[in-house]
């Protein structure tokens, strides 16, 4: 199969560069584009209105794409819920609402105490130096260098972790991605065993099952063998034939 020409597929009024209000093609055409200027490209330019002059450099709106401030949440995907709605999610999760109580009671416990916690509490309180509370929700410092700049994780409840997870991976955006790129997407969110869910959601995503061929070799099953008496069944490991010897052996034991 060959592609066509994208020129065979246009009318002649539009391989001359020409537009007929009679020709369906070309009102097609018109209307796709229109379509696409108002749902996609609605870009709009950006002018301060600061007081500044219009003939200077600084009258315009520098556009950046990645926040360096070192205080930068990024909750893009759960961006739906406001802080005070994901301050509630955080005091309803067992693990989460015991940071609350602690940074509302004052200090934390000792090493003793902690002890006797569940795994995912004596994580945080292992990191509690890094554990910040920002507008009423519970964050973790990520560390970027030694200069100590760093970005914000937020601690995710149990019941957003799938939203999370589905958002990482599974949507036409996320590309359905290994385990170590859809954690680095994922970089702005963390809990308790993050990476072990992470693989087991990957695992278990049927579209990758489907579709990507496994980098895992399949072996053969251990096969149980009832015997007797001893050495009524004897496994040897035979090798060959192979180039004959001097001795006149090609086969190694």
């Amino acid at each position: 199969m060959s592609r066509l020409d994208y020129n065979d597929q246009l009318c002649e009024h539009q391989q001359k560069e020409e537009f007929n209000q009679d020709c369906k093609c070309c009102i097609s055409l018109m209307n796709d584009w229109q379509k696409f200027k108002s749902e996609i490209d609605n870009i709009k330019e950006l002018s301060s209105k600061m007081g500044h002059s219009k003939d200077t450099e600084s009258s315009k709106i520098r556009v950046t794409t990645r926040q360096q401030h070192n205080q930068s949440t990024n909750r893009t995907w759960l961006a739906k819920y406001t802080n005070q709605e994901m301050a509630v999610f955080q005091k309803e999760d067992e693990n989460i609402k015991v940071l609350y109580q602690w940074m509302n009671s004052g200090p934390i416990p000792d090493r003793d105490k902690a002890a006797s916690l569940n795994p995912a509490v004596c994580r945080y309180w292992l990191n509690w130096q890094n554990i910040v509370r920002l507008e009423g929700v519970i964050y973790q410092k990520w560390i970027l260098d030694q200069d100590g700049r760093h970005n914000l994780q937020l601690i995710v409840p149990a019941v957003l972790q799938k939203e999370i997870m589905i958002n990482g991976h599974d949507t036409p955006f996320s590309g359905h991605l290994g385990v170590a790129k859809t954690k680095e997407k994922m970089r702005h969110f963390t809990w308790y065993e993050m990476g072990k869910d992470v693989t087991s959601h990957i695992k278990m995503c049927q579209i990758c099952n489907r579709w990507k061929n496994s980098s895992r070799k399949s072996t053969a099953p251990l096969v149980d063998y009832r015997l007797g008496n001893p050495m009524d069944r004897i496994a040897i490991d035979i090798m060959g034939p192979l180039p004959l010897t001097k001795e006149n052996n090609r086969y190694l034991v």
